[in-house]
């Protein structure tokens, strides 16, 4: 019921002032990070319970910068471990035709960042001497 309640604040927040576009701002982005077609996020949108698909873009375009930055921050701290993983993709098409006789092999990078939470600043301290006492740098 909650939820219910929620939603409708939000449809009547964002019908009578464009600016209160949070839980649908919220909404857009997860549709979005969830692959939903375009025309369904359309209708959501027209309903109130979204944002629109430009909106979506736009605010995606304008909050990776800061993550990249974010993430840049972050990792200099050391208090983060970096996982990457390799990708291999065969996508065969549906049916052969010489227009999509290309390659159907993709590889792939991906990389995570992962907290490493018992590990502080004042933990690394000795990085640096160990660093250049090591014989392999």
């Amino acid at each position: 019921m909650l939820q219910r309640t929620v939603l409708c604040a939000s449809v009547i927040m964002l019908s009578r002032n464009q600016q209160c576009n949070i839980l649908a701002g919220l909404i857009g982005i997860y549709l979005h990070s969830c692959n939903v077609p375009e025309n369904v996020i359309t209708t959501l949108s027209h309903m109130g319970v979204s944002i629109s698909v430009s909106s979506i873009n736009s605010a995606i375009s304008s909050l990776s910068p800061k993550a990249a930055t974010d993430l840049q921050s972050a990792l200099g701290t050391f208090t983060y471990a970096i996982a990457y993983d390799n990708l291999d993709i065969n996508l065969r098409p549906s049916t052969t035709t010489i227009e999509n006789a290309g390659p159907t092999l993709h590889h792939l990078t991906t990389g995570m960042a992962i907290k490493l939470n018992h590990i502080e600043e004042k933990d690394l301290a000795c990085a640096d001497k160990l660093w250049k006492a090591s014989p392999l740098n």
